[in-house]
Formats: C-alpha cells, structure tokens, sequence
C-alpha cells in the first residue's frame, strides 16, 4: 500500500472511532437514602466531576453538597471549555425529610394530640419522666400534681419520632425538677369541689397558701401560721381549673391541681 493510502486509511479510523465515541452522561449521585428523619443528612455529588464550575439551585457552587431539607435539587454545570451543560435540570434529585411536629391543645383535664392521624405511636412524659402506660393521643391530667411541663413524643409511619413543646398551662411558677415536688406532702380535698377545701401538710407545717388560675393570674394568697390542717373557702371562684401552691416553713413548696365546680 503506498504511503498516502496508508495515510488518508489512519484518518477514516480516526474519523470513525471519534463518530462512536461515547460521552459520559453527567448524573447526581447520592451517598444514601433521598428520605430520612429530620437529624440525618445526604450527600449530592455530580459525577463524572470533570466540569469547571458548578451551581445548585440552592446557591452552592461545590461539585458535593450536603442536604438536610426537603426539596429538589440539580445543578448547572460549566465545561472546560465553557459551555453550559443544564441536562440535570430536568432530572432533579428528590429528598423527602420527616419532621414530625404534634400540635398540642389542653382541653378541662386532657392534653390531646390535634393532628394525630399523621402519627402512629405517642408517650407522654413528665419532667423528663416517661410516664408508664402513657401511650395514646391524649394524656389525662387527673391527679397530677404538678402538670407543669407536660409533653408527648410522637413517631410517625416512617420511623421518626419528635417531642412536643413542654406545656405548663400558663402557671408562672411552673416546678421545673423532680426534687422540688412536695406533691405526696400536701394533701387538698375534695377534688373537684363545689366551693370548701381542706388543705393538710402530712410532714410539715404550712406558711402560706397560694392559688392560681390557669392563666397564671394568683387569685388569692392566705398565711397560715404554721398550721398542718386548713379550710379555704372558694365559693366565690368562678368554676374552672386552678393550681393551690403551699408553701412549707422550711420553703419546700407543693403544687395541687384544683377542679372548682359549683
């Protein structure tokens, strides 16, 4: 074969190697699920990571981004040589994040759960105690002596759980610790009442009676002289729910849930 023809058979295969070459299609890589709790994260990646500069819809200019909120996600690409390759564009990544969030309302003696079809299990908690059998939508405040911060883990179908807001129904001297409860010291009956209540200190002498309404407004404050054993009369109370604080002469002080109802 003469010198040309050997020459002008190189560049046909070169012409037909470079007509089938394949370029490799860019694509978002991530490093694990697309849909997870609201405390984990993935990690988008655009590989092949061969271009020059990158922008993700949400501003980030890195080839990786780390993603922690639901969403699509895609990137515009520039080459070496300067063209604009937006083929992810119409292929986005979709992250699903669970963030369970409960709404909380308090009705007479029940907390519930408003949006509780969206969950599937439920434990209440007091003071960071988890209550045993406390596992409905509602919670039953009835002989609680001190509701003050009162709340409801809830998990939902895809396994993430979420605490609610601590409620403390507005008394603004919530008890904010187990050791500060003196409630199995301070007795008050009958309760509910049509308007006459004893209060009985089993341990300790009483310096001061206190009662709150459910706003947090004190509605009266009595001083008892040390006595263990006192009758308040509240048939002036409006019917309602209202919180008798005693406070002990050793200032040790307990907090009972009263229901007046004439």
């Amino acid at each position: 074969m003469k010198p040309n023809h050997i020459l002008l058979a190189l560049i046909i295969l070169l012409f037909a190697l470079s007509a089938f070459e394949v370029t490799a299609q860019p694509e978002i890589i991530a490093n694990g699920s697309l849909e997870f709790c609201s405390d984990a994260s993935v990690t988008l990646c655009v590989e092949p990571a061969t271009y020059s500069a990158y922008l993700w819809n949400n501003g980030n200019t890195t080839s990786c981004i780390t993603v922690t909120e639901s969403g699509n996600y895609f990137p515009v690409m520039l080459d070496s040589n300067g063209n604009i390759d937006s083929s992810l564009v119409s292929s986005p990544a979709t992250v699903i994040v669970h963030n369970p969030e409960p709404l909380i309302e308090l009705y007479a003696d029940c907390m519930l759960v408003l949006n509780a079809t969206e969950f599937t299990d439920f434990q209440w908690y007091f003071l960071d105690t988890l209550v045993e059998n406390a596992t409905q939508s509602y919670f039953v405040l009835q002989g609680l002596s001190n509701p003050c911060c009162t709340y409801v883990v809830v998990t939902d179908s895809f396994g993430c759980s979420t605490s609610s807001y601590c409620v403390d129904f507005g008394y603004e001297n919530c008890i904010t610790s187990v050791g500060e409860l003196i409630g199995d010291m301070v007795q008050v009956y009958p309760n509910p009442t049509n308007g006459l209540i004893t209060i009985e200190a089993r341990q300790d002498r009483m310096h001061e009676i206190i009662v709150i309404d459910m706003l947090g407004s004190q509605q009266g404050k009595f001083h008892v002289n040390g006595n263990q054993r006192v009758e308040l009369d509240l048939n002036h109370y409006r019917n309602g729910v209202y919180m008798i604080e005693v406070i002990l002469d050793d200032g040790r002080r307990g907090v009972q849930r009263l229901v007046v109802q004439h």
